[in-house]
């Protein structure tokens, strides 16, 4: 008895040493599976990015063969055009339900620079953006000539305009005068704004007509010439150019006022 007491005080002060000894093969075996965790962790980031990477490389090649072929659409349809035509396409920046706007920075730019400013892409334009344009128009009294310049972005011009307004800065002012009183049926020197886009058409389509007068003869004849003219001369809807649908530009909002009741004298115009 007294033997097997002996044997368990020895084993009782063997225990604080065995101790350590257990803790320090506990830390042992967690360091041993701490690599195979992190190698787990690696592979599943490593492959995660992977994918990542490799969804980006396809939408973005997807992006660049779509680009690839508008602008080979777009270089296709402009060799059909006028050459205003191609030069309103090329400085429209804005686009509202398939048709084709200038802003008056670009309109001011079209008539001094070579190119249009740098963008990636038209600017699609909602409803909202067209009422905050409305909003944004100053009337007429509190204008100035240096309207399009104070408008910048804010603001839409049509492609009409666009040859009307090019009409304005080339043709003499009897020609508006004249044109002008046509229109004042009742000789109050005032016109209504559906005079005015009667006007603005006529104007426009003198511009045009002369034009395409102008690329005609500086085209060389071909056999399918007479054929093809008819076709080529007109401005199709899938172009952007004219479509049916009618908004209120900023010109209009700016001369005849938000709800276009207002009328327009001579002097306000010119």
């Amino acid at each position: 008895m007294a033997a097997f007491g002996r044997i368990a005080n020895r084993v009782l002060n063997l225990a604080p040493n065995l101790r350590p000894l257990q803790r320090n093969l506990h830390k042992l075996n967690s360091a041993k599976s701490v690599p195979k965790n992190y190698t787990k962790y690696l592979v599943l980031v490593g492959g995660g990015l992977t994918a990542l990477i490799c969804t980006n490389y396809l939408k973005s090649e997807r992006l660049n063969a779509a680009f690839r072929m508008r602008k080979s659409e777009d270089e296709n349809l402009l060799k059909k055009l006028t050459s205003r035509e191609r030069r309103f396409i090329k400085f429209a920046s804005v686009e509202y339900r398939g048709q084709l706007y200038m802003t008056p920075q670009d309109f001011l730019d079209s008539v001094v620079e070579q190119e249009p400013r740098p963008r990636l892409k038209r600017r699609m334009l909602s409803d909202q953006d067209l009422q905050t344009i409305k909003d944004n128009t100053p009337p007429l009294k509190k204008g100035t000539k240096m309207l399009f310049r104070t408008l910048r972005d804010r603001g839409i011009v049509s492609y009409t305009e666009y040859l009307f307004l090019l009409s304005v800065l080339t043709k003499p002012i009897s020609g508006f005068r004249i044109a002008f009183n046509m229109f004042d049926t009742d000789g109050n020197q005032r016109v209504e704004k559906d005079e005015f886009l009667v006007m603005e058409s006529i104007f426009s389509g003198v511009w045009k007509d002369k034009r395409r007068s102008k690329d005609d003869c500086d085209k060389k004849p071909s056999k399918n010439e007479p054929a093809k003219r008819a076709q080529d001369d007109y401005i199709a809807d899938d172009e952007g150019l004219q479509r049916k649908h009618r908004i209120d530009t900023t010109l209009q909002i700016h001369l005849f006022g938000k709800k276009g009741n207002q009328d327009l004298n001579y002097d306000g115009f010119y």
